[in-house]
């Protein structure tokens, strides 16, 4: 068998004799598409009961409920301040009323444009209600798995052809992604798109995949706003091609991509109307910077695990006077400016800033944060033990292989990101990062399946 041919990571497509690649496509090729069929009915079963039946919800949506009455049910719906879920509701119904996203006071909504039409999509097609959405979301949880099977079987040695079913096979049981099917989030949409541009990066150096990468990492861009750490990884590793090879296709891909994070970046600057204090409009215009590296932190310890202050049910710390007196100071030295406060308390702070960095990033490589609960840290901690260490090392195993390279710079953007500005208080940010490792994973067992099996036959007889 002709070994590989690779340079600095970059391979050409390996050489694998036709009847293993007929034996992979035909063996394996309908074993994944039934995982990924039964992915979709148990992350649609588990997500609607989840989202019915969560214990942290202080309102919860029924099967029964439609129109009004099942908007209302979303925590903050028309209230001053919309959380999450209500105010993509608010947007969808902008698009099906208006033909644009927008917000309660009637500004455009520049957020998450492609869920906003995505979701509208969705109740325009079912109705208003909760079956409307979970039924897509759980199709294309059974399209990522797919996705991911694929891209683990291109990235596998020939020795190993169980890797596509094995990272299925994680997609399949991995009930904390199945979480987000039933939710009002763009979760699941974007891992679609990311798992897309995983399986384009995986194949053969031709324009028509260098395409269908840009093409997932912009919709991505504009389905969740913190997207753009991830495409920016991609823009570094299509770079990377372009000045090895002096490839066409990945110059001007890379350039696509710088732009478009650089218009999702300049939306929240213009102004499409509705009041300032609209909760998207803080919230990208340094809110959630804001949030994070603020006095309420100082008192946090190296041991301690990441979590929102306040805001978190868990916790034993309670704000003191001499926190919240510094705390309003800051807000009134720059005018309520949020972005201005947390860049003042940084540059005036930079010893505590470096604890507070160093604390994010430990909670970031590891299996949960403080704010989850008891059930969800051990479902958290159960999945990164199946997921990070055999992912690690499957990473390591195909360092030679460009898929590699690009995993290996997601991870270094995402850590280092949200390390310096934000964790996520349900590692929602670090997804990306947990299905690329899916993927390694897959390689990781599959290899050492293959081993096994080979020390159990033997010696070939002479």
């Amino acid at each position: 068998m002709k070994p590989r041919i690779v340079s600095f990571g970059w391979e050409t497509e390996p050489a694998i004799p036709a009847m293993i690649k007929e034996t992979r496509s035909v063996r394996y090729g309908w074993l994944m598409v039934l995982l990924a069929v039964a992915t979709a009915v148990l992350h649609g079963v588990f997500g609607v009961y989840y989202a019915t039946h969560a214990e942290d919800l202080t309102s919860k949506p029924t099967l029964q409920m439609e129109g009004i009455e099942y908007l209302k049910s979303f925590p903050g719906w028309d209230a001053a301040w919309e959380n999450d879920a209500a105010a993509y509701n608010r947007a969808a119904l902008g698009v099906l009323h208006t033909g644009v996203p927008r917000n309660r006071t009637g500004g455009v909504s520049v957020h998450a444009l492609v869920y906003d039409y995505f979701l509208a999509a969705c109740y325009w097609i079912g109705g208003v209600r909760l079956y409307s959405i979970a039924i897509p979301q759980a199709l294309l949880a059974g399209l990522t798995c797919l996705l991911v099977g694929r891209t683990a079987s291109r990235m596998a040695r020939p020795s190993a052809p169980w890797a596509g079913c094995l990272a299925a096979a994680i997609m399949l049981s991995n009930l904390r992604l199945a979480i987000y099917v039933g939710y009002m989030l763009p979760t699941v949409l974007l891992l679609f798109f990311f798992s897309l541009a995983l399986s384009a990066a995986a194949g053969p150096r031709t324009p028509a995949n260098r395409a269908l990468f840009v093409g997932a990492m912009g919709l991505g861009i504009f389905t969740q706003a913190a997207f753009f750490v991830v495409a920016t990884a991609g823009a570094a590793w299509l770079a990377l091609a372009a000045f090895r090879h002096r490839e066409a296709a990945a110059r001007y891909g890379c350039l696509a991509i710088i732009a478009l994070i650089g218009c999702r970046l300049a939306l929240p600057l213009i102004n499409f109307g509705g009041a300032p204090e609209d909760g998207w409009r803080s919230t990208d215009n340094g809110g959630v910077l804001w949030e994070e590296n603020n006095p309420y932190y100082e008192s946090m310890r190296l041991t301690f695990v990441w979590e929102p202050r306040p805001g978190n049910p868990w916790t034993v710390w309670r704000v003191s006077a001499q926190e919240q007196q510094r705390y309003d100071e800051y807000k009134e030295r720059t005018h309520q400016d949020l972005r201005r406060a947390a860049t003042l308390w940084i540059r005036e702070n930079p010893a505590q800033y470096a604890k507070l960095c160093f604390i994010r990033l430990r909670t970031e490589l590891g299996p949960y944060t403080a704010v989850m609960s008891p059930r969800h840290r051990l479902i958290s901690t159960f999945y990164w033990l199946l997921i990070f260490p055999a992912g690690l090392f499957g990473l390591w195993q195909s360092r030679d292989l460009g898929l590699a390279w690009l995993i290996g710079l997601v991870m270094l953007a995402v850590f280092t990101f949200d390390a310096l500005v934000f964790v996520e208080w349900y590692l929602r940010y670090r997804l990306p990062v947990d299905l690329a490792l899916t993927v390694c994973a897959g390689v990781a067992y599959a290899g050492g399946l293959a081993s096994w099996l080979a020390k159990r036959a033997g010696p070939l007889p002479a």
